[in-house]
């Protein structure tokens, strides 16, 4: 067993920062103890898990699992492995038996699969929905291209008989599953060039979206947003957690008003979890757990 500091720093020190002010823990009195470890460092982390260097992915659950070489891990969607390869392929599998090949021309940044409907997003702002029996388009939609790509794009939403695709232009688009047609778009973000939707998710009928720049609660006609520059996002038991890009933490219910805050001077978050506590890996290395009843 491996006895070590409630703030760990890792084996895994990710890339360095140009900044002159770095994270120090505020309190390394404590310490914990770990039955285990990774079995390889940590070189990518998108919003869905995170790519080791032996070429395992890490996923939410902290389950590990091998990934075939040239492939991009996107997604793991009701159990099943959505990766894109360097040839332009889409591909699903389960268990390592490989269930659909799609051909993609435009780089896949997320997806989420329902039935047999794949929802996709793609790096030239087009949104996709596919037949994953008959490798048909259904569905096909491009956008203005963003200048800006980041690879925490928030996945597809399946809701109620819908399809919430989360666009690189600060854009919500709604659609219709039965007819495949769009119904509406919602503007959450209007600096549509660096505004790539970063959460995306529904909780008792609220929609609840944000990019880098703002997060949006919708519900009914009652419409809550908060401009803060956002890091990540973890939503539990009604309570918003934003995690900012200054090193605050803070808590909001379903109408963003803000429950309480911390702040942790200078962290940088690149992976964050929240079960009985709230799981933050810093950019420097430490691993940081906090009770999220702060």
């Amino acid at each position: 067993m491996l006895r070590v500091l409630t703030y760990i720093i890792l084996t895994l020190l990710l890339s360095a920062c140009s900044s002159k002010n770095y994270f120090q823990p505020p309190n390394t009195t404590q310490s914990r103890e770990y039955d285990s470890k990774l079995s390889s460092p940590i070189v990518k982390v998108n919003k869905n898990g995170a790519l080791l260097k032996n070429g395992s992915i890490l996923l939410k659950d902290s389950t590990i699992m091998p990934l075939m070489k040239n492939k991009i891990f996107i997604n793991i969607s009701n159990g099943i492995l959505i990766t894109y390869s360097k040839d332009k392929m889409i591909e699903l599998s389960k268990d390592t038996k490989i269930l659909a090949t799609i051909k993609s021309k435009s780089k896949l940044m997320n997806a989420t699969i329902n039935n047999n409907i794949l929802a996709t997003i793609h790096a030239d702002n087009s949104i996709k929905l596919i037949d994953i029996n008959s490798n048909k388009i259904l569905f096909l939609k491009k956008s203005k291209p963003a200048y800006a790509i980041n690879n925490q794009v928030a996945a597809p939403l399946f809701y109620q008989g819908l399809i919430f695709f989360p666009m690189l232009d600060g854009k919500i688009k709604i659609v219709a599953l039965d007819t495949k047609k769009e119904l509406r778009e919602i503007v959450i973000d209007s600096n549509e060039k660096f505004a790539n939707i970063l959460f995306l998710d529904i909780l008792n009928d609220t929609l609840i979206v944000a990019t880098k720049n703002i997060i949006k609660t919708l519900q009914d006609q009652n419409t809550k947003s908060l401009k803060v520059d956002i890091k990540d996002i973890i939503v539990n038991n009604d309570v918003i957690y934003l995690f900012r890009k200054d090193g605050v933490i803070s808590k909001h219910n379903l109408n963003l008003f803000k429950l309480d805050s911390i702040k942790l001077k200078f962290a940088r978050y690149v992976g964050i979890s929240i079960s009985d506590n709230i799981y933050m890996i810093e950019k420097e290395g430490f691993y940081i757990t906090m009770n999220k009843d702060f």
